[in-house]
This record gives structure tokens, C-alpha cells and sequence, in this order.
């Protein structure tokens, strides 16, 4: 997450965030990364617009699969397969296993 005086940008998994934040923080002096390593008590945070990206949802789960697949991660160990095989198997997992999955 970006908190700049003017705006406060979320930055969500998989949606080009990294890159925006890069870019604001080069032309918006007042940019500032925030997350659980910062400690940001602003009172005028909740006054600022706020702004996110959210990716087109077949190109995110294409990045995620793709990503997943490289670095072996945990629910592509569990999920695998191919791409329509990972997305099917991922869709009829209870929740419930794939957020354990994801604290791995």
C-alpha cells in the first residue's frame, strides 16, 4: 500500500502493484510505502481518496498458475495439472484448504 498526502493507493496480489508503487514513488514525493512493517498513524487516512488496480480475472489466474507452477509453491503441490486442470481443482477446494494452503 502507497499513502501519499493526497491519495492512498491499495496494492492487491497479482495486479501490477509493484510497479505502479515504483512509479508513484519516483514522482510523488510525498509517496510512501506502508504494510505490517510500517507504522503509519495518519487521523486524515480514512479522508483520502483511495485507489486500486484490479486485473482482468482470466490474466490473474494465468499469473497466478504461472507464477505458482515456477516456484513450486504449496497449492500448485497440492492443485498441479494444467492450467484448466489447476483453475478447476482450485475452484471446487473449499475455502477452508486454501487458505491453509496459502499460510504455508
Amino acid at each position: 500500500m502507497i499513502i501519499a498526502d493526497k491519495y492512498i493507493l491499495i496494492h492487491l496480489s497479482k495486479q501490477g502493484g509493484t510497479s505502479i508503487e515504483e512509479y508513484l514513488r519516483v514522482v510523488d514525493p510525498s509517496a510512501r510505502r506502508w504494510g505490517p512493517k510500517h507504522n503509519w498513524r495518519g487521523s486524515n487516512g480514512s479522508a483520502l481518496p483511495t485507489i486500486g488496480v484490479v486485473r482482468n480475472p482470466l490474466d490473474w489466474y494465468i499469473s497466478v498458475y504461472t507464477q505458482y507452477k515456477e516456484v513450486n509453491h504449496p497449492i500448485y503441490e497440492a492443485v498441479g495439472g494444467t492450467f484448466e486442470e489447476f483453475t478447476d481443482r482450485l475452484l471446487e477446494m473449499p475455502e477452508s484448504c486454501v487458505k491453509t494452503l496459502q499460510n504455508m
